[in-house]
């Protein structure tokens, strides 16, 4: 049996229109779903209720929002601990030789311990890239021998072309 949404006190005193309260026990599966995958479609759904139906309760009810936010800091908190697993500890990884388990190595992520050194130390961030001005366009050259050489070749065309049109005429 599904349980009916209630109507806050508060709310019924404040004046405010009324809207459903999210029931108590489908709120606390949600709360705790987003804390584990970080993800509200999927906490919504193990809840029983839409994306659309929990972010209004948000906006309307600032408990259930700071709710919201220490799942989603709970789960950034997981993240953070698994990245530093992953980067410090390591994990061990299978060594497989002529198809036959022969052992294990240990890998370690350099990335994943540079971007929480980087998140920590601010000496270990890159520095601001300023983008470089775009290029002047290049000036062309002004060599007045090469001009004039340029209006001859082209003016002696041009009465070579007259001569040719004048002679036939």
């Amino acid at each position: 049996m599904a349980e009916k949404p209630t109507v806050t006190k508060m709310q019924q005193c404040q004046g405010k229109p009324a809207s459903p309260a999210f029931p108590s026990k489908r709120r606390q599966i949600f709360l705790k779903a987003l804390a584990l995958g970080g993800v509200v479609t999927h906490a919504a759904a193990s809840a029983g209720a839409s994306r659309k139906t929990l972010y209004a309760f948000r906006a309307t009810n600032p408990e259930f929002a700071e709710e919201w936010d220490n799942a989603l800091e709970s789960f950034a908190d997981s993240l953070e601990q698994a990245a530093r697993q992953r980067g410090v500890d390591g994990w061990q990884e299978p060594v497989y030789q002529g198809g036959q388990l022969v052992g294990t190595v240990r890998k370690y992520s350099d990335s994943l311990l540079l971007a929480m050194l980087r998140a920590r130390k601010p000496e270990y961030r890159p520095a601001a890239q300023v983008p470089a001005p775009p290029p002047a366009p290049e000036k062309k050259e002004r060599d007045p021998e090469k001009i004039a050489r340029k209006i001859a070749f082209a003016l002696a065309l041009a009465a070579k072309n007259a001569e040719q049109k004048g002679g036939d005429g």
